[in-house]
């Protein structure tokens, strides 16, 4: 491990979001190596000894987005 942020969180045992990253150019984190994941996925890095997955979500999204509701400009409802 090399980056010295990377570095003090594996020393600190902090909780850690850890969203997607390429594996051939990271070290670890508590033991977990960054992965390729989907859109809105991470790992949650906790006290545990297993990596809990999560789905991230942005509570700024309109709702008419998050459904695939589109709606054509100048169109009426």
């Amino acid at each position: 491990m090399t980056s010295p942020l990377l570095r003090r969180f594996n020393d600190l045992q902090a909780t850690t979001l850890m969203l997607a990253g390429n594996p051939a150019d990271s070290g670890k984190i508590r033991g977990e190596r960054f992965a390729r994941l989907p859109a809105g996925r991470a790992i949650l890095l906790t006290d545990s000894d297993s990596p809990t997955y999560v789905q991230l979500i942005n509570p700024l999204v309109d709702a008419a987005a998050v459904s695939g509701e589109t709606q054509q400009k100048g169109s009426q409802s």
